[in-house]
């Protein structure tokens, strides 16, 4: 299964989910009145800082969907 929008790409193959959390240079979907585009570099800082990125479902940090830290 592919799921692709203008800021993400999702797929799986089983039990992982692999693909983009965001996409470099390209306009998002209409966010209510206005659109956003991620610049390349713009995680650059706090992946030095704190290089532990958590995957949430919806934001919502009581649905972790893996860790760098635990290796998911």
């Amino acid at each position: 299964m592919t799921e692709r929008r203008n800021t993400m790409e999702l797929r799986t193959d089983g039990k992982r989910l692999i693909g983009y959390a965001a996409v470099f240079n390209m306009p998002s979907v209409d966010l209510g009145g206005f659109v956003e585009t991620v610049a390349p570099g713009a995680f650059t800082r706090s992946l030095s800082e704190n290089p532990d990125v958590i995957a949430l479902w919806d934001h919502d940090s009581r649905s972790v969907l893996g860790r760098t830290k635990s290796g998911t």
